[in-house]
């Protein structure tokens, strides 16, 4: 548990999955206890549900007895329970909510960015930055912005004598949001050994969705 208001987020959330971690076992050893532990998470978890940062929920954490408590006494009797650990796991529920809301909040301002300037394509997420780190492994998640064509890039290790697998393959994308569309399939998917073919196929890939004829070059190439 916190007690200084000076926690810096990534002690905050290591505390957090190590609590989450050492959840498991004591459910897995006691499933009685496995509703009751449930359903308190869940209860603090939605009591965290107004806290809009993750710099506001360590905030929160110093004092998360009290926002744990309020949760019990709302929900359940917490007799035979560890406050700290459901409290612990909670808080990483709801980090891992925040993370995922800042990401989609981050998407969707890339997309409206790059339609305003009247861009093509958009780049929904790359990790890590290529110049950063141009070995592997690498990946990145481009969006052509008329029809919503998500082209997935990467570099892997390979298991075989190469070394190294590029990679490419298409994903429907919902072109408001750049999220994966639910149901949709990956199509045209192709792994290469040689990074200029690679490099080929990917520009042959974007020129189709551009509407240039440049992608008879891609059905040429193995994959």
């Amino acid at each position: 548990m916190g007690n200084s208001s000076k926690l810096k987020l990534e002690e905050a959330v290591r505390r957090w999955r190590a609590a989450e971690q050492r959840l498991y076992p004591a459910v897995v050893s006691s499933p009685e206890g496995y509703d009751r532990y449930v359903a308190l998470v869940r209860a603090v978890t939605d009591e965290l549900g107004s806290v809009r940062s993750t710099e506001a929920l360590v905030d929160v954490y110093v004092d998360g007895v009290d926002v744990a408590a309020a949760a019990a006494r709302s929900h359940m009797s917490t007799e035979g329970l560890d406050l700290d650990l459901a409290l612990g796991a909670a808080f990483c529920l709801r980090y891992r909510e925040l993370v995922a809301e800042t990401r989609r909040e981050e998407v969707q301002r890339r997309v409206e960015e790059a339609v305003a300037r009247g861009e093509e394509w958009v780049v929904i997420k790359e990790a890590p930055p290529w110049l950063q780190s141009p070995f592997p492994p690498w990946r990145r998640l481009e969006m052509h912005l008329p029809e919503g064509n998500g082209l997935h890039t990467w570099v892997e290790e390979s298991l075989g004598d190469e070394g190294v697998e590029y990679g490419v393959e298409v994903v429907p994308l919902d072109p408001r949001t750049g999220q994966w569309v639910s149901g949709g399939s990956v199509t045209d998917r192709r792994t290469f050994s040689d990074y200029q073919v690679w490099q080929d196929a990917v520009e042959a890939l974007k020129a189709r969705y551009d509407g240039s004829d440049r992608f008879d070059r891609a059905r040429e190439m193995g994959g």
